[in-house]
């Protein structure tokens, strides 16, 4: 399952990614925080073989956000999980290697902190450029409708049969 523009324009009308994103972003941060400085007390702290580039990390955080307001609105845990999958496939990486360059990247709070942020802005983003596409296509609409009962329906029947012109002149009422 892919994001289409129309999901994710009502993820983001919603403002549950907001809500999602603010409520979870702290307690996020300061738990995998917490288990991740457990973990590598002591640990390699080299960067895994596999590691995710930060620019593709960032992109997959975003639709993996997207993925988590839109279960947050709809409360379906199969779609959100096969969303992550079709995220993960989209981008060619495996589970296992997410998880690997997540944990890393989750090494230094500070840093995570600002990726979080910059999610946050391409996720506001994509918010503000669906809503101005959306009323470019509402103008572009309501154009085509006005130029549509501008145009005088009795010029389209002068030619052509009498009983093909009346067919559509009924079907051309029907319609206004």
């Amino acid at each position: 399952m892919y994001l289409t523009p129309s999901r994710i324009l009502s993820v983001l009308r919603s403002s549950s990614w907001k809500i999602y994103f603010a409520r979870n972003q702290s307690l996020l941060l300061l738990v995998t925080s917490l288990f991740v400085l457990s973990l590598t007390v002591g640990c390699d702290r080299s960067a895994p073989d596999d590691l995710i580039d930060e620019d593709q990390y960032i992109k997959i955080l975003v639709e993996m956000h997207l993925l988590a307001a839109m279960r947050e609105m709809t409360d379906d845990e199969d779609r959100f999980i096969n969303g992550q999958e079709a995220v993960l496939k989209h981008y060619n990486i495996t589970r296992k290697q997410f998880e690997r360059s997540h944990d890393y990247y989750f090494r230094d709070p500070g840093k995570q902190q600002q990726r979080l942020r910059d999610v946050r802005r391409q996720i506001e983003k994509i918010s503000s450029d669906l809503s101005e596409y959306e009323l470019e296509m509402r103008k572009k609409r309501d154009a085509e409708s006005s130029s549509k009962t501008e145009a005088d329906p009795g010029d389209r029947y002068v030619s052509g049969s009498s009983s093909d012109s009346q067919q559509d002149l009924e079907q051309n009422i029907i319609k206004y």
